[in-house]
């Protein structure tokens, strides 16, 4: 079922079961719609990526991400979760050491922080994007670039991410397969 909606003024008939939107622009009436639209753009499909929230940020940062490479979303996956969470909370409690355990995945990101103020996940999750300007420069190995090749990787379709907070640390782990 469509439902029509206007962002910036563009019309897009969204469809809820599968969580995509097209618009269309012809420079004249849109007759997919009920009541004809006016756009004025250049046709072209978009996905909505869902609004972030304190529980999905990590899976919305990486989509972000992966929608800006054409690369498809990845899904959340609670086990991946559940392994991120016990390995961030055992490096935690010895002192946030980045030792990684791919138990269950296929890849693995880690990130440490040390002090009395935390980042959070999507800070980490930042830090491992940036690793793409690296890129370009010649030279440049997988331990420099290979959180961001993790997250644009296009042989995973889950995530899974977790915390362990120590008492002078903090592990993010985000897990992939």
């Amino acid at each position: 079922m469509y439902r029509l909606v206007y962002f910036l003024g563009i019309g897009f008939a969204f469809d809820f079961a599968s969580s995509s939107a097209t618009g269309s622009a012809t420079g004249s009436a849109c007759t997919i719609f009920a009541n004809p639209v006016t756009v004025t753009t250049v046709t072209y499909t978009y996905w909505a990526l869902p609004s972030p929230t304190p529980d999905n940020i990590w899976l919305y940062e990486h989509n972000r991400e992966r929608r800006l490479t054409s690369l498809t979303d990845l899904q959340a996956d609670p086990q991946l979760s559940d392994l991120a969470i016990s390995l961030s909370t055992s490096l935690a409690l010895r002192g946030c050491p980045l030792e990684h355990n791919i138990t269950g995945a296929s890849r693995q990101n880690l990130y440490a922080a040390y002090g009395t103020t935390f980042p959070n996940v999507s800070d980490a999750i930042s830090m491992w994007i940036d690793e793409k300007n690296l890129l370009s420069k010649p030279g440049v190995t997988f331990e420099e670039t290979g959180h961001y090749l993790n997250i644009v990787a296009e042989d995973i379709s889950k995530v899974g991410c977790g915390s362990g907070i120590g008492q002078d640390c903090v592990v993010i782990t985000c897990n992939y397969s």
